[in-house]
C-alpha cells in the first residue's frame, strides 16, 4: 500500500511542476519581478508595467508614478500614477487625453485583473501638490495639460469588477 501511495503522490507532484508555475502559484511568478503591477488602458494602446513604490526608479521622470504605496489585497484608499505627457520617451500618458468617461482601466497584479471605469475627468492647477477623495477602491491617473502650461489633468476612476486568478488549474 506504501508503494502505491508513493507513486500517487510522486505523480501529482511531478504533474504540478511539469505545469506552467504561472497557473498553478499565485505568488511565485512575482518573486522576483522588478515591477508591482501591470497598467493598461486599451482605448490609447498603453501597457506599462509600474515599479514599487519604494523602487528608486518608481520616478516620473522615469516612466510612471506610483504616487503612494497601495495594497491590492485589502483594496484601501485609492491608488494615484503620474505620468508626463509631452512628446520625450518618459510620456507614458501622452494619450491620455484621448480617454473619456466611461473608458476602462486594466491593473494586473499577481495574475488578477482588476478594472476600473472613468466616471470623472477635470482640471486641477499645477501646482505640484494634488487634493483627493481616499476612498477605497477608487484610481487616479494624473499628467499634465497640453493646452494649459498651468493645469493638469486628472482622471479619476472607480474599481468595478476584479477578476480574480485561480489557484487551480
Amino acid at each position: 500500500m506504501k508503494i502505491i501511495t508513493n507513486f500517487i503522490i510522486y505523480l501529482i507532484f511531478g504533474l504540478v511542476f511539469s505545469l506552467d508555475n504561472q497557473y498553478c502559484f499565485n505568488d511565485i511568478s512575482n518573486v522576483n519581478s522588478s515591477y508591482f503591477f501591470d497598467l493598461s488602458i486599451p482605448k490609447i494602446n498603453l501597457d506599462y508595467k509600474v515599479k514599487y513604490f519604494s523602487d528608486k526608479n518608481n520616478d516620473v521622470d522615469k516612466g510612471v508614478y506610483l504616487v503612494k504605496d497601495y495594497d491590492f489585497n485589502t483594496l484601501r484608499g485609492s491608488l494615484i500614477l503620474a505620468s508626463h505627457s509631452g512628446n520625450s520617451s518618459i510620456s507614458y500618458f501622452k494619450y491620455l487625453d484621448k480617454v473619456s468617461t466611461n473608458d476602462i482601466v486594466k491593473i494586473t497584479y499577481k495574475g488578477s485583473i482588476y478594472y476600473y471605469k472613468i466616471n470623472e475627468i477635470y482640471k486641477i492647477n499645477k501646482t505640484g501638490r494634488f487634493n483627493y477623495n481616499n476612498d477605497d477602491k477608487l484610481i487616479y491617473l494624473i499628467t499634465c495639460d497640453k493646452k494649459s502650461n498651468t493645469k493638469q489633468l486628472v482622471f479619476k476612476g472607480e474599481l468595478i469588477k476584479i477578476n480574480k486568478k485561480s489557484t487551480f488549474f
